[in-house]
C-alpha cells in the first residue's frame, strides 16, 4: 500500500503524532501541507491528515488543502485531529471539505496535547508532561486501528451548523502577527526557520511580519527570550513547545 501522512504543525505536536505513524508505516512518505500541492496526492492508496485544532475545527490553510484533493479515484483517507481540549466539528469540516472532492473520511480520531494558544490558556507543565504521556498510550491505540484498516461511523456534530461561522472564524488568524510587538530579538532565527509559511524575516537587527500569518504562535513560543509578545496578553505567560521533536526538522521533513 502507498501511504501518505500530511501534516501542518506550528509548536511540533502534530509532527510528532506524524513521525510516530511514519515509524510504524516506515515505507510512508511524509508531506508538510504548507510545501505540498494536494495533487501530488493522486497516486496514493491512503492519506493520512494530521493536523492541530483551532477554533474547535480546522485552520484554514488545512481546510482548503483538503478540498484540493480534487484529483479521481477513492483512497482510504483518514484524519488525526491533536488539540488542547475537544476537536469540536473538525471531522464534519473534514467531511464537508472532501464531499467536494467526491471522497470520504474512512476513519478519525483526536489526541489531546499540550495546548499552545497562550492567547487564552496559561503553561500548566505538570499538566503538560501529564498529557504528553497519556498521548502515548491513545497513539499507541490509533496506530493499532490503523495497521488493521480501521473504520468509524461518521455522525454529525450537533455543532455542525456552525461550520460557516467557525471557517469565518478560521481565516481571522492571518490579521494576527499585526499585533504582534517584537522586543529585546537576539537574532536567533528560529523563528523565521521555524513559520510554516514563511512570513517571517529578518531585517535591520529584528524580525518583520508579513501578511501570511495562520495564528499557530509558532514564533512567540519558540523564541528563547521571549521577545515576541501578542500586545501584553502574552507578557507574563509562559511558552510551550513539544520537548520531543527538534524545530528545525518540520518543514525539512517531507520525503
Amino acid at each position: 500500500m502507498k501511504r501518505a501522512i500530511c501534516f501542518f504543525s506550528g509548536t511540533g505536536n502534530t509532527f510528532y503524532v506524524a513521525q510516530k505513524i511514519h515509524c510504524r508505516f516506515p515505507e510512508s512518505s511524509l508531506f508538510f501541507i504548507p510545501h505540498t500541492d494536494p495533487l501530488v496526492l493522486a497516486t496514493y492508496d491512503e492519506i493520512g491528515i494530521i493536523t492541530p485544532v483551532y477554533i474547535f475545527g480546522l485552520p484554514e490553510i488545512v481546510r482548503k488543502f483538503v478540498a484540493g484533493m480534487t484529483f479521481e479515484g477513492n483512497p482510504r483517507i483518514y484524519a488525526i485531529f491533536v488539540c488542547g481540549g475537544y476537536p469540536g466539528i473538525s471531522s464534519d469540516l473534514t467531511q464537508q471539505a472532501l464531499k467536494k472532492t467526491n471522497k470520504v473520511l474512512t476513519y478519525q480520531e483526536y489526541i489531546r496535547m499540550p495546548d499552545n494558544y497562550i492567547l487564552m490558556y496559561k503553561v500548566d507543565e505538570d499538566l503538560n508532561r501529564q498529557l504528553l504521556h497519556e498521548m502515548e498510550v491513545k497513539l499507541e491505540s490509533i496506530l493499532s486501528v490503523l495497521e488493521n484498516q480501521g473504520t468509524f461511523t461518521y455522525r454529525p456534530h450537533f455543532w455542525g451548523f456552525l461550520k460557516w461561522f467557525q471557517k469565518l472564524a478560521a481565516k481571522t488568524p492571518s490579521k494576527t502577527s499585526k499585533k504582534y510587538i517584537v522586543t529585546g530579538c537576539i537574532g536567533c532565527l528560529k523563528c523565521v526557520q521555524l513559520c510554516p509559511v514563511d512570513n517571517i524575516v529578518y531585517d535591520k537587527k529584528t524580525i518583520v511580519f508579513d501578511d501570511k500569518c495562520t495564528g499557530c504562535l509558532g514564533c512567540i513560543n519558540i523564541c528563547p527570550v521571549q521577545a515576541i509578545n501578542y500586545g501584553k496578553v502574552t507578557q507574563k505567560q509562559g511558552r510551550y513547545f513539544n520537548p520531543n521533536i527538534d524545530y528545525q526538522a518540520i518543514k525539512k521533513s517531507s520525503l
